[in-house]
């Protein structure tokens, strides 16, 4: 929220960015207006940071002769989160592009199995079924309608897997009743998440 602060931060930023020869900078602020200590108005402060920092990144390249320096930003899949937290619009004139973090729309502390990155919801849930919008097919309308421009928006894949404990081992479709979070692996030792070779590595003993 204040100008001078955004200045030095940006001033600094690009300093930083030149002596280590980086190509720019990625935001990740998780997320505007929720969680401690949001505000209302961080959606509008945050487009106004992005705005300064274009201005400033333009004005560094045509006094140094050097590339402008990028600007991207991670913005989530959640709908609430990004209406209410990201100016889409204002946004989309100034960042390079938007790194979207379609994935985790679905835990593994949920009652029964989903993908956490589904790319369209399934044709048997309702309008009204509160996973409805939880797919990516939903996010990516959401970025577009709100002025996003295709050629900026990078879609998240995830090369890890979110794991269960079912109910009856003989019933693992999508959908199938769970009992908690999976094991955790070896390597990444965390309940409910595998890493992609821990899953490769589960295949393969399967086999």
């Amino acid at each position: 929220a204040d100008p001078k602060r955004r200045k030095t931060f940006i001033k600094s930023a690009i300093r930083f960015l030149r002596q280590y020869n980086f190509d720019g900078l990625d935001l990740d602020w998780e997320y505007p207006t929720f969680r401690d200590g949001g505000k209302p108005e961080d959606r509008a402060n945050y487009a106004k940071f992005v705005v300064e920092m274009r201005e400033a990144f333009e004005s560094e390249a045509q006094q140094t002769g050097k590339q402008r320096l990028l600007i991207t930003m991670a913005v989530p899949a959640s709908l609430e989160y990004a209406g209410k937290g990201f100016d889409v619009k204002t946004l989309d004139q100034h960042l390079d592009f938007f790194n979207l973090l379609t994935y985790d729309y679905h835990s593994a502390y949920e009652p029964a199995t989903n993908h956490h990155s589904p790319l369209y919801r399934p044709r048997d849930w309702s309008d009204f079924d509160f996973r409805a919008d939880l797919n990516i097919d939903t996010t990516i309308q959401f970025y577009l309608k709100s002025g996003a421009s295709r050629n900026k928006l990078v879609l998240g894949i995830p090369t890890y897997g979110r794991s269960y404990t079912l109910v009856n081992p003989d019933a693992h479709e999508v959908g199938s009743p769970t009992d908690g979070p999976g094991a955790a692996g070896p390597g990444t030792k965390e309940d409910g998440y595998l890493a992609y070779y821990e899953i490769c590595q589960a295949v393969e003993e399967e086999d």
